[in-house]
């Protein structure tokens, strides 16, 4: 509990969404003792990342996986975790994607929002003992989705909120020129 407490203060202490993708895979990776990760966000082609941890070390690694495809694409349409401790023979994982070569065990974990849509997902792979990940890494998992989930929900809103700021403050500069003339 005291972990979570502050995973979520880390969380919420900012409202950049890829500030909170970074942390959350970070941390993830940290408390189930994973050897790299990842988080992402869904968007309108499916789920999508940004940036591939590995040991410690971020590294720039764009990929989307569409609805039903590979294990987040998976994730995105059953809506519960995907657990593997064989990954070499995992039929939903995709086997030619640089990230996966040398994965043996994967935990992906769906972040809900408040209409229980998938929101995002956080993907951890590789203990560091070299063994499988238990039951009680997935739950600690999802007990830190819930606390992911309302810092991106509040990052959302208000990366919203300045996008209609800011088109508000166009709309009244637009009414101030047509009645000046």
């Amino acid at each position: 509990i005291v972990t979570l407490f502050r995973i979520s203060n880390k969380l919420n202490a900012t409202l950049d969404i890829n500030t909170i993708l970074d942390e959350l895979a970070q941390e993830a990776i940290q408390i189930v003792h994973g050897e790299s990760g990842f988080a992402g966000l869904r968007t309108s082609e499916g789920m999508s990342m940004w940036k591939y941890f590995y040991r410690g070390i971020s590294i720039p690694f764009e990929h989307t996986w569409s609805f039903g495809e590979g294990i987040p694409g998976w994730v995105l349409k059953k809506k519960i975790p995907y657990g593997t401790s064989d990954a070499i023979h995992d039929p939903v994982l995709n086997h030619d994607l640089a990230i996966n070569l040398a994965v043996q065990t994967i935990i992906c974990t769906p972040i809900m929002n408040s209409a229980d849509e998938v929101l995002a997902f956080f993907d951890i792979r590789n203990k560091q003992n070299g063994g499988g990940f238990s039951i009680d890494d997935q739950e600690m998992l999802m007990d830190l989705a819930p606390v992911a989930s309302i810092a991106i929900q509040n990052a959302q809103a208000y990366q919203k909120h300045l996008i209609i700021e800011t088109e508000l403050k166009l709309s009244y500069q637009r009414l101030r020129e047509l009645t000046a003339n």
